[in-house]
């Protein structure tokens, strides 16, 4: 009966049997093989009289279950019905007469089916191990070889090179570099556009090379002599990424002994590598050299503009009053003329040769950008001060002068750069479509059965496990009746979850429980009911391997992700053991990489294995999908799109809104608001939702980049809309593409494989602007410690570092000036106190200075050395450094720098981030100047980091304590007397600025939940601007003490702030109100975004931000329901709150009394 259930499917595969060992007797497999030859397949034998293997195929060999009934059922291909489960024993000789019988009738009819069809017959001709390759010389003349897949292009190089020589076509440009040919789609009208591809890479392993094979077409490889602006990776810049990486960058599989994704890590390199060629021939400068502000908010374009214009050539400084509407160029031109065209120096030199530098800064203000529009001069107009400008020679400033003379190209390639990955046509891998002899591949669709998978066991259970076990040997329970101490009897068992994107597919499957064990075995098989045909791309199995006794709640021990299809998109087959991460569930969206720490426990599973690969088709599929249902009430459809739109993203929508965004999705056209929402809608993610989502998405218009950063969240796997997502990133310049780095680098965690639409597009963007380019290395650096990401990071900072260009060297003397800092700040908290500060600063001066070095924490902040008289260490727990460094602009300031060694600046770079996203909100929106003051800090490593001090500044506990102790915090004077002393611009003014920054804090820290707010964490300027410092809790958790929380006020608004505006009562009282229920609207119309950008943080492992139920928070300050209206009156009503609450001035008491 089970052979004639089998007799008619091509896909198993019987033969001699071999044992594994390493198991009981009773738990012993059978592995049978056989190979297909002519009798069996109609297929020719090789030279070695063997029948030869498809290329890309995997191994032949079928497992033979452990109990004789029990084995691999595969579906019926040609007629693409579901069979059901049969077995294969060692007596299946008529089996194998049928099955061979099968196979030369369903040959013949295909071949004859496709005779016609001239690119299956090329397929079918080609010998499976030997592939016919076509070597283009520099002379343009061809040689045709047939290479075997396995061969090395290194190893192919010297064959044609030999071949030629043979032949007598000596040819005088012999090549030095081999480049293979781009796949059409990208090729240059001129044929002349190439990628490097490694001498040592496998033939069968270039994507670009297999994908021709599978459209059979014929690989063409071209030789090329080197030239001259050809990127060289030397040995040198090897070392530079070792050592910016923290080491050699490997990643051993201690089961294996090779790195682990091996081959997905050869793939990606090649696919940067191509991405640095082509970037590598685009002409840019290595520092794009100005850009204007982003947003709207006071300009100077229409007002007099004084500036501050230092010419050093003429050891003079003047004030030049900018003309409305100026561009750079044009003052930059004015300048020279009216004082450098008269130096007989400079007789023969004309403006062209020089440039505007900011003063103090390596930033430079070029081009025929608005003046006025440019960041620093609206910086400096919303802070009333005078813009300082330097007039400079052009001539060897780097970050002006391109590095290489590379021709401009008219074409985008970015445009055409779709997908780094393999890509398989639905009709080229389907099984009606050609001979099965011939394929190379079977289609997933073709798979009309349920998913299932065998849980063989665990390895190492007990030899290094988890802590649970540690505490477990040590653990009793008192017996209720005679209170003596028995040992829990402890049961394990295995949970697999299929998920895409965080949604489960089907039902959590679960093994039957048995006794503890260093190596449990369960030899199961879990069945899912769903079907193999409808898995979307991008899915994983979550894995968790719990204990549980009888009396207590399931442990979970260890947990592993890991994808059903490799990069290649192809189908898991076969055993494979998973490194277990310990002490926690599985994650849906936790790394998919394997813990490499040696000795964990591992998981053994066994997939279904095929006679072929199993890939899932990637395009073109052809297929009817069913018609969008007419739309039977066009006002409440449209009406629940407009309503889906300003959903946030917690919002948890209704089955029956889900229901109708999708039967209507067709309208999404009208309002991308809500795509998010629609493709969050579709019922299932099987085979037809997920074409009827990719059709939806090929006519949707690009949406605003704010709106599409929802869909690199981890809630979205699918890889189209994901691309689509990154399209509409393009959209942003790169200031506005540093604003949300943040969240991007994090985004890429939630990507299963290294090569992928957004990666590409970071590292494009990085080397197109160096900004970009300092930010992405650095928060790639801070996170190369956490494991789970460490590979894909570092192959990151390795792709950017081999075509950043002289980037690299300015990494390396930062980096090195932060390894010297570390080490200074761990030595001095050893030290006594009474040590400490000359131990410091004698560090401190052995640090070697080379040249400039521009600071981590802002790329366009040179130093040259430390004021090493003016450093100190900082009275709190972590003794962080204050740091003078001499600015490398001989008319810029001393730069001051706290340097932290044992704090995470995570959270700070975060809310310093949400901070500065307010600002730009406020300027374009309101448009709204609230004097906002957000300092940058930057993480560099592990707990390490730099802080930007803001000078002429003070806390208001200080001040506060020299108005008279700790009984001045409860006085109304302290701080206006302070201001009013400081005498730098007039009073008016001086309040007019802390009303402004005052309610801007008010309203940013009550929407971000900001807590530990006393009075040494709230400062002053002279200037009269307050801002907050330190963000150690937010999204409102607050210290307690004694279960009692100190922090009972919304926000800091006490009675001495109300003084410096004249009192409860006085207009700019009432003004200080009315801007602080402007500014929260602004954020309220926002809200989207902000809890997009939080959610796509979640990832990072904050200590405050660790589920979807911390950002609850936001959504209850940011009331997102209420109308402008009921929001100002909310507003009004929290800031007397905060005014009449005594908690907060009796904190700052509390804090000024411990701090004497």
């Amino acid at each position: 009966t089970h052979l004639s259930k089998m007799a008619d499917s091509p896909f198993r595969r019987v033969g001699k049997s071999k044992t594994v060992t390493g198991r009981p007797d009773t738990q012993r497999r059978d592995i049978r093989t056989v190979d297909w030859s002519p009798e069996t397949s109609g297929g020719s034998k090789n030279e070695e009289g063997r029948s030869p293997r498809r290329p890309g195929t995997m191994s032949l060999a079928v497992l033979q279950r452990a109990r004789p009934r029990e084995s691999l059922a595969v579906p019926r291909a040609a007629q693409r019905q579901q069979l059901t489960q049969g077995s294969l024993t060692d007596s299946s000789a008529s089996m194998l007469i049928r099955l061979v019988a099968w196979a030369r009738a369903r040959s013949t009819a295909a071949n004859a089916k496709l005779a016609n069809d001239s690119r299956a017959s090329r397929l079918m001709s080609a010998a499976p191990d030997r592939w016919p390759v076509l070597f283009v010389l520099p002379s343009e003349q061809s040689i045709l070889v047939a290479c075997g897949r396995s061969k090395t292009l290194g190893s192919l190089l010297q064959l044609v090179i030999e071949t030629r020589d043979r032949g007598q076509m000596r040819d005088p440009n012999s090549p030095s570099v081999l480049m293979a040919s781009h796949v059409p789609l990208y090729a240059d009208r001129d044929g002349s556009t190439h990628f490097p591809i490694e001498k040592d890479e496998v033939l069968g392993d270039v994507p670009s090379i297999a994908r021709e094979r599978l459209a059979g077409i014929t690989p063409r490889i071209v030789l090329r002599r080197v030239p001259h602006e050809e990127p060289d990776v030397d040995a040198k810049t090897t070392e530079i990424v070792n050592r910016l990486v923290g080491g050699k960058l490997s990643w051993k599989d201690a089961n294996t002994g090779r790195d682990a994704n091996e081959d997905e890590i050869q793939s990606f390199r090649q696919s940067m590598a191509l991405l640095r060629f082509i970037e590598y021939k685009r002409k840019m400068a290595p520092v794009k050299a100005s850009s204007s502000a982003a947003g709207g908010g006071p300009t100077a374009s229409d007002a007099k503009l004084i500036v501050a214009v230092s010419l050093p050539l003429n050891q003079a400084t003047s004030n030049v009053i900018a003309a409305p509407g100026e561009t750079a160029s044009g003052f930059l031109e004015r300048m020279f003329n009216k004082f450098y065209v008269k130096n007989p120096k400079l007789a023969s030199r004309s403006w062209q040769e020089f440039a505007l530098k900011v003063t103090g800064f390596s930033e430079y203000i070029d081009g025929p950008t608005l003046l006025a529009g440019h960041a620093y001069i609206r910086q400096c107009v919303r802070r009333d001060e005078r813009p300082k400008l330097t007039l400079v020679p052009r001539q060897g400033i780097a970050d002006l002068t391109p590095e290489r003379p590379i021709r401009a190209r008219a074409q985008d390639y970015s445009e055409l750069w779709v997908d780094g990955g393999f890509q398989y046509e639905a009709y080229d891998v389907s099984v009606g479509a050609r001979a099965f002899d011939t394929m190379t591949c079977i289609s997933l669709w073709d798979l009309h059965r349920d998913f299932r998978i065998r849980v063989v066991g665990v390895e190492n259970l007990g030899r290094q496990g988890t802590s649970f076990w540690a505490t477990e040997r040590t653990r009793r329970v008192l017996d209720p009746k005679g209170g003596a101490a028995t040992a829990v009897e402890w049961n394990l068992h295995v949970t697999i979850g299929m998920y895409h994107g965080g949604h489960v597919l089907g039902s959590v499957m679960k093994t039957s429980r048995i006794g503890k064990s260093d190596t449990p075995r369960w030899q199961e098989w879990l069945t899912m009911q769903y079907k193999m045909s409808n898995i979307p791309a991008c899915s994983r199995l979550c894995c968790t391997v719990w204990a549980s006794s009888a009396d207590m709640t399931p442990i979970p021990l260890g947990w592993v992700n890991v994808p059903l299809f490799d990069f290649k998109s192809q189908l898991q087959q076969g055993l494979v053991s998973l490194s277990l991460w310990p002490d926690a569930e599985a994650n849906p969206i936790g790394t998919c990489v394997a813990n490499l720490t040696p000795g964990v426990p591992a998981l053994v599973l066994e997939f279904e294995t095929y006679a072929k690969p199993v890939v899932i088709p990637t395009h073109n599929y052809r297929e009817e999908l069913p018609a969008p249902e007419p739309i039977s009430n066009p006002d409440v459809a449209s009406r629940l799109f407009l309503d889906a739109a300003s959903w946030d993203p917690l919002y948890k929508m209704s089955p029956d809104e889900k229901k109708l965004l999708w039967r209507y999705r067709e309208l999404v056209h009208g309002n991308l608001g809500a795509l998010p929402r629609v493709l969050l809608s579709v019922q299932s993610w099987n085979r037809v939702a997920v074409q009827q989502s990719h059709e939806m998405l090929k006519k949707c218009s690009a949406m605003e980049p704010a709106g599409a950063m929802e869909l690199l969240d981890s809630s979205f796997a699918d890889p189209r809309v994901r691309s689509y997502a990154v399209k509409c990133l393009e959209r942003y310049d790169d200031e506005e593409l540093c604003a949300v780095l943040l969240q991007l680098v994090q985004a890429l965690k939630y990507e299963l494989y290294h090569n992928s639409s957004l990666a590409r597009f970071l590292l494009r963007r990085a080397f197109r602007a160096r900004k970009v380019g300092h930010l992405l290395f650095w928060y790639l650096k801070s996170e190369m410690h956490v494991q789970e990401i460490s590979q894909r990071y570092g192959l990151l900072i390795e792709a950017y570092l081999k075509g950043c260009g002289q980037h690299k060297v300015q990494l390396v003397d930062q980096d090195n000036l932060l390894t010297a800092l570390t080490k200074t700040a761990n030595l001095i908290k050893v030290r006594k106190d009474s040590e400490r500060l000359e131990i410091l600063r004698n560090d401190l001066r052995q640090i070697k200075w080379t040249g400039p070095i521009k600071l981590p924490l802002d790329p366009r902040v040179e130093v040259k050395g430390l004021r090493i008289d003016k450093c100190k260490y900082m009275d709190s727990k972590k003794l962080p450094l204050w740091l003078v460094f001499e600015n490398a602009d001989p008319e810029g300031r001393d730069v001051y720098v706290i340097f932290k060694a044992g704090d995470d600046l995570r959270q700070d770079m975060l809310t310093l981030q949400m901070l500065r996203l307010m600002e730009t909100l406020w300027r374009s929106e309101g448009p709204l100047d609230l004097r906002m003051n957000p300092y940058h800090a930057i993480a560099t490593g592990d707990e390490v980091g730099m802080i930007e001090v803001v000078l002429n500044s003070e806390t208001t506990a200080s001040i506060t304590r020299k108005a008279g102790g700790a009984k001045a915090a409860f006085k109304a004077d302290p701080l206006y007397n302070w201001l009013a002393a400081q005498d730098c611009a007039p009073m008016d003014v001086v309040v007019d600025t802390f009303a402004r920054s005052c309610a801007g804090y008010c309203v940013a820290t009550y929407c971000l939940g900001i807590g530990d707010r006393h009075n040494d964490n709230v400062m002053l300027t002279r200037s009269g601007a307050l801002f907050h410092i330190d963000f150690g809790h937010f999204l409102g958790n607050v210290k307690s003490k004694f279960g009692i929380k100190r922090e009972r006020s919304p926000f800091v608004f006490t009675p001495d702030f109300a003084y410096i505006l004249g009192g409860k009562d006085s207009d700019e009282f009432k003004r200080f109100v009315a801007l602080a229920c402007k500014a929260y609207n602004v954020l309220r119309r926002n809200t989207n975004l902000f809890i997009t950008l939080f959610h796509m943080m979640l990832s990072t492992g904050i200590p405050e931000l660790q589920s979807v139920d911390d950002l609850d928070y936001l959504t209850e300050a940011f009331s997102p329901a209420l109308t402008d209206n009921e929001a100002e009156a909310k507003m009004t009503k929290l800031i007397q709150e905060a005014l009449n609450s005594k908690a907060t001035q009796l904190n700052n008491w509390v804090h000024i009394m411990a701090h004497q």
